[in-house]
């Protein structure tokens, strides 16, 4: 890493790693401390390093709690490596904490922008160490989108910056690697593949290993639901796969108050014309901020009573002052709502295109995976439109399904010494595509 030319950059080379969702360009605000002596208030991005000394005042936890829920049994650590956050289960425990990467930027587009430049290997690693030091595992299987597999892997990046779209081909099949190959502190390490450059490992086996509860012929759509939204529809014919670049609202990212799902963010809201608005948040604890399943419950609100049109125009003088109060100094802003309009068309777009793309056959399962899906309820998600009505009946939330295929994934290669066929993917590209544009703009609204 150069040296560092601001607070943020000399807080993350000391080992505090503050949030930064635009990756450091003074846009979002998050980054903003309380330091020195007397206290002030400053951006970290924007802070030269100079003009502190080696005593910095931090006066706010940089990094959000672990969370831990129970996972069933299994002898083989797995891990997912997500762009906001890492989560790892072994022998029942599961555990997730946020992904220091974040420092650099909230998108894959600003970990590649920065991944020459910056340590977000050594990151990656230190965070895998960090949630796995207590399992006491030999063995382990990282899935991961392709960026961050790349990332964790030292392969070139470059490629997946900009269309057409490549990647070390070499990650397309998966492969075994020893503990000093890997940098991780296991004997081995079990990594998938990644099919596509914007289809990773973590929903190619999510989805294959639901896909094994099935009749071979079911008709079947995978959503995992995350800053890339990677799509994978199963169907006699082939599987097709697709990422809708949905931004990372879905995350808690260009969200006002945005949060990961931590204690303290708010992730379900109601209303009551008496009582105004009532806000519960993770674990019962002080709202910090909102989360992507936070700002889903938000939007349903604001359209159910009328505050928000379904064009996404605001339709009541609540929104006077261009945002509404939720909870004590936690508020959401118009231009959050438009941040998920731009997510929810993204993803309603993808999933048109995907269905094209295969002659329109008639889906007959739903999965829903990925940490947001987890935490959001389903009727929410189809109250802003975020999928097709008729989908709604088939929806089956499947949490964070990556780490059960991945399981499934590493016990089938121990038994049979050799890993499972999986089914070849039509990439459906979505960059640059002419129905993509079209679709994308008539899907700007919060209709069904």
């Amino acid at each position: 890493m150069d040296e560092p030319r601001t607070l943020l950059e000399l807080l993350a080379s000391r080992g505090t790693y503050i949030y930064a969702p635009c990756g450091g360009g003074g846009r979002c605000g998050k980054c903003a401390v309380t330091v020195g002596t007397p206290a002030r208030r400053v951006l970290a991005c924007q802070t030269p390093a100079d003009d502190f000394s080696d005593a910095i005042v931090l006066r706010e936890p940089a990094e959000p709690p672990v969370l831990e829920s129970a996972d069933e049994y299994s002898e083989i650590c797995a891990i997912d490596l997500g762009t906001t956050t890492v989560s790892a289960s072994f022998r029942g425990r599961r555990v997730v904490t946020a992904n220091p990467q974040r420092v650099f930027g909230a998108d894959v587009v600003s970990r590649i922008a920065q991944a020459e430049a910056q340590p977000l290997r050594r990151l990656a690693v230190s965070a895998i160490e960090r949630l796995t030091s207590a399992f006491g595992a030999r063995t382990a299987v990282v899935c991961g989108n392709t960026v961050m597999t790349s990332i964790l892997l030292g392969r070139d990046t470059s490629g997946l910056s900009q269309s057409p779209f490549t990647y070390d081909p070499a990650l397309r099949e998966a492969f075994v690697l020893t503990g000093a190959e890997s940098g991780l502190p296991f004997d081995r390490v079990i990594i998938p593949p990644c099919p596509a450059p914007y289809v990773g490992s973590d929903a190619y086996i999510g989805d294959w290993g639901l896909a094994l509860r099935v009749p071979p012929d079911t008709v079947s759509l995978y959503a995992d639901m995350g800053t890339n939204c990677e799509l994978l529809l199963r169907t006699p014919r082939g599987l097709y796969a697709a990422s809708a670049p949905a931004g990372p609202a879905f995350e808690g990212g260009n969200i006002s108050c945005g949060a990961p799902y931590v204690a303290g963010a708010v992730d379900r809201v109601s209303y009551n014309r008496f009582t105004g608005f009532a806000a519960r948040t993770v674990g019962n604890a002080p709202p910090i901020g909102v989360c992507g399943a936070g700002a889903t419950s938000i939007i349903s609100v604001l359209l159910e009573n009328g505050f928000l049109g379904r064009d996404g125009a605001p339709r009541s003088a609540l929104w006077d002052d261009g945002r509404v109060e939720i909870a004590p100094r936690v508020y959401f802003t118009f231009k959050d709502a438009e941040s998920l309009l731009l997510a929810r068309a993204a993803v309603r777009t993808g999933i048109d295109a995907l269905l094209v793309a295969a002659g329109s056959p008639e889906v007959s399962v739903f999965r829903v995976a990925g940490g947001f899906a987890e935490k959001s309820a389903l009727p929410a998600m189809f109250d802003v439109g975020l999928f097709p009505p008729e989908f709604k009946k088939i929806a089956v939330p499947c949490g964070n399904a990556a780490l059960s295929g991945a399981r499934l994934f590493a016990e089938y290669f121990a038994k049979n010494r050799r890993f499972p066929s999986l089914r070849a993917v039509t990439e459906v590209p979505l960059a640059g595509s002419e129905f993509f544009a079209e679709r994308f703009m008539a899907r700007m609204n919060f209709a069904g």
